[in-house]
């Protein structure tokens, strides 16, 4: 797993703790229905959280800012009922220096950009990086995840509610992963 005190977590190192997911999505007012078939989970313990994904028009992965940590995530196959399996590939704490900008443009199908700092904070990152990329989509999330506290595998809620800023799209969605 990630350790909050280093500095960065690529895909070549740790392999043994990388734990790809499969999660499933999908978008509606209200999934009162699937909620219902899932049934009431034990144990639960809610959390709610507001996150920042950047998102990549060049594939699907994609990046997401939570507590001062952006987070990449690739997207590895998709089954016939539309399952996701997702790779955590890096993880860095702000600031972030020139070789973790550089791994997140390559994640995200890009040339690394000029860059004119050291380290760039969460602000610094947003206004002279992602928004003088045109292949590039911002939108801020806020969202309670229901889940079992449990550690065996069981289903888990996510209410969320997001704006895409750089397409002014507004989304809210239930997401449901296992």
């Amino acid at each position: 797993m990630f350790d909050k005190d280093a500095r960065i977590f690529v895909a070549s190192k740790d392999l043994d703790q990388i734990i790809p997911r499969w999660e499933w999505r999908t978008f509606s007012a209200s999934l009162d229905a699937v909620e219902r078939a899932i049934g009431p989970l034990a144990d639960v313990v809610p959390r709610d959280s507001s996150e920042i994904y950047v998102l990549s028009v060049h594939g699907p992965q994609n990046a997401k800012l939570r507590d001062g940590l952006v987070d990449i995530k690739r997207l590895q196959q998709v089954d016939d009922d539309g399952l996701e399996l997702w790779e955590p590939v890096f993880k860095a704490k702000f600031p972030l220096g020139h070789s973790d900008i550089a791994v997140a443009f390559s994640e995200w199908h890009l040339p690394l950009p000029a860059l004119s700092r050291d380290s760039y904070t969460i602000e610094e990152f947003f206004n002279s990086l992602i928004a003088a990329q045109p292949a590039l989509r911002v939108a801020r999330s806020i969202s309670r995840a229901v889940a079992s506290s449990s550690k065996a595998a069981s289903p888990s809620l996510y209410d969320c509610r997001s704006t895409c800023m750089l397409c002014r799209a507004s989304h809210s969605s239930t997401k449901i992963a296992a």
